[in-house]
């Protein structure tokens, strides 16, 4: 009965339309033409239909490069790290909608389709495979993008927020999962952040100090396949080669699964950084002659930063120094 009132509801829309001789009538598809025509065949000569939009064909990181603006340039160079670790992440969805992902994340970044691509993303977090909690987080995730995109001059650069907030959108979308891999996954990163913190010399005159999402996990923007464990090594003195490579054999045989990255939250050639972030960023007898750029990320890092292991007294002076230094003076275009 209800399927015979759409009809019928249908028919009848179609021949007040002839009857008004309405000059054209835009339609949805050749199936809602042959509904509106039951009552009246004429309605067919009013009828236009869209041109057919054939759905994103071919590789995903070639897409990307094309439908990701340039001004997003970190988004468009960890995009490709992203797409090529997907074959082997758990969770992650078929390619053919990989591709309608970064296709609509390409509308929701350019100025014009923001709503357009904002309706395709929340169309496809809808029938996605995902729990409540990965559909919630997406739609979080997607809102504060929105907000930021709207009031967005798109003649300067793009903040390092709305980037980070496009790079999570897009794995939340890609790399689905259920409110059971949230908490094993959570329980598992904690492990390996605990053989590391046991693996550790006290001798050792560093502190190991958890950044990134992983401090507001499992909640915040964290996702428990896609989302680094970063733990910044924050010295007082720029180290020797020697201690350098003891951290990183130590971060290097840390178990874990193929798809975890155990990394230091910054890395030399990323985010605009030239120095290795090991013997500049993170040491406190360099905070004087950093740049802006580099305060800003480093600020960006320590905000949601925990203590995790070594030395508590070098974590301590480490965020001291940083919290000294005098306000960085702003351009009027920073103001």
């Amino acid at each position: 009965l209800r399927a015979a009132r759409h009809l019928a509801n249908y028919a009848a829309q179609g021949r007040v339309m002839v009857e008004a001789s309405a000059a054209s009538y835009l339609a949805g598809g050749a199936e809602e033409v042959e509904q509106m025509s039951v009552f009246d065949p004429a309605f067919t000569s009013l009828a236009v239909l869209p041109p057919p939009v054939p759905p994103p064909t071919g590789d995903a990181t070639e897409l990307a490069a094309s439908v990701i603006p340039e001004r997003f340039r970190d988004l468009r160079a960890s995009l490709p790290l992203y797409l090529a670790d997907l074959p082997t992440t758990p969770g992650a969805v078929v390619p053919g909608l990989v591709l309608d992902i970064v296709a609509s994340l390409g509308k929701l970044l350019t100025c014009g389709t923001v709503d357009a691509g904002a309706a395709e993303i929340t169309a496809l977090n809808a029938v996605l495979p995902g729990g409540p909690a990965n559909r919630q987080r997406t739609a979080d995730i997607l809102s504060t993008l929105v907000q930021a995109l709207r009031s967005d001059d798109a003649s300067s650069s793009v903040p390092k927020e709305t980037e980070e907030a496009a790079r999570k959108l897009f794995g939340q979308l890609a790399v689905r999962w259920d409110d059971d891999a949230l908490t094993d996954q959570y329980l598992r990163h904690r492990e390996v952040l605990m053989h590391l913190s046991a693996s550790i010399s006290e001798d050792a005159a560093v502190a190991l100090a958890v950044t990134g999402s992983f401090p507001d996990a499992p909640g915040g923007w964290w996702h428990p396949f896609l989302s680094d464990i970063d733990v910044m090594p924050l010295r007082l003195q720029e180290p020797a080669p020697a201690e350098v490579e003891y951290l990183q054999r130590l971060y290097d045989s840390t178990p874990r699964p193929p798809w975890v990255y155990l990394n230091y939250g910054a890395c030399a050639g990323v985010a605009g950084l030239v120095h290795d972030p090991r013997t500049r960023l993170f040491v406190a007898e360099h905070l004087p002659s950093f740049t802006a750029e580099e305060r800003r990320l480093l600020g960006v890092l320590l905000g949601p930063s925990r203590f995790l292991a070594g030395r508590r007294t070098i974590y301590d002076a480490f965020r001291a120094a940083f919290a000294a230094l005098p306000a960085p003076t702003l351009s009027r275009r920073q103001q």
